[in-house]
């Protein structure tokens, strides 16, 4: 069994046992309440504070509990005039129907900013006040920690400590009332969801969405020699050589399959051809010789006209100092 849990049950037992005693009354004040007794007005707001803490529940019955909890303390404190405090509102009831819950609207303007402002001047004043509170049980805690204590000073010492949970409470009843809206707008969601998933014509019935594959990364090599050199060096990175590339390309519908052979220059070309660079490069030489044997005017002039520049712009330093 978890400490929360363990917490939970023993505070629920000294609940019962203070209610079997009946140590308070809806019509007695805080003045006739002895100081031994006091501390007994937290455990609601202890109860409270160890349901919210509990993850073994389902969190919107936790989050109901808590704040259920939270309003006892609060309307005992108002009851004994421990404090004049406002006790919020419920938004709506606890158990209503979860379908019919409603988040609050996230447009400022559809709310009222008057009530804004009072809650924003609450909640600082309420930081203040914790501020001042925290101080003093600082120094009470001293004095109550000694083998003799005055009735005074424990009084004071929990009075102070009710005081500081009751803005606690307001605090924690605002955050949770909030969160209850929240799971239950979510359970509400999950409930429709599962509705339409169940309806619907046979065809469109648990259809889905493709997703789009995400692209990853990869090194394209030339053959798959430079494929396997790579592969070495980058292990996490997928390497291709572009035969594989443009096949992959292919099967995807990316490129299209010519009707005819594979295009000279072209990517699915090389692909195809790994040697055509080495034989269009052989080519052209062949021609130029052929050219040259057969002297062709145009290229024995081009020849005469590079002579002639090469002539004209020799390189280095002592042509440049030449100059002018």
């Amino acid at each position: 069994m978890g400490e929360v849990r363990k917490a939970i049950a023993k505070t629920e037992q000294v609940i019962f046992m203070v209610n079997q005693l009946q140590l308070f009354s809806d019509n007695e004040e805080i003045e006739e309440v002895s100081s031994n007794e006091v501390k007994y007005m937290l455990l609601p707001a202890l109860l409270a504070y160890f349901h919210n803490l509990n993850t073994h529940a389902s969190r919107l019955e936790t989050v109901v509990k808590a704040k259920s909890h939270y309003k006892d303390f609060l309307k005992m404190c108002k009851s004994y005039k421990v404090s004049s405090v406002h006790i919020p509102l419920d938004v709506e009831d606890d158990e209503e129907s979860e379908s019919s819950a409603v988040v609050p609207a996230s447009n400022p303007s559809a709310m009222d900013m008057q009530v804004m402002g009072l809650q924003r001047n609450s909640k600082i004043e309420r930081f203040k006040q914790n501020k001042e509170y925290d101080s003093r049980l600082k120094e009470l805690l001293a004095a109550v920690e000694k083998d003799t204590v005055d009735d005074e000073v424990k009084r004071e010492f929990y009075l102070t400590q009710i005081k500081r949970w009751i803005n606690t409470a307001l605090d924690e009843i605002e955050s949770l009332n909030m969160e209850i809206q929240i799971l239950q707008h979510m359970a509400a969601m999950k409930k429709q969801g599962k509705g339409a998933s169940s309806g619907g014509s046979d065809g469109a019935k648990g259809a889905k969405p493709t997703p789009k594959k995400a692209f990853r990364p990869f090194i394209l090599t030339k053959d798959a020699i430079q494929k396997k050199v790579f592969g070495l060096g980058y292990p996490g990175v997928p390497t291709m050589t572009i035969e594989e590339f443009y096949a992959e390309k292919v099967q995807d519908g990316t490129f299209s399959i010519p009707n005819s052979g594979p295009a000279s220059g072209s990517l699915q070309g090389r692909a195809s051809d790994p040697d055509a660079d080495a034989r269009e490069m052989e080519g052209e030489d062949a021609q130029r010789e052929k050219r040259e044997e057969e002297d062709d005017a145009d290229l024995l002039q081009g020849a005469r006209n590079m002579d002639a520049y090469k002539d004209d712009h020799r390189r280095g330093w002592g042509n440049r100092h030449n100059m002018g």
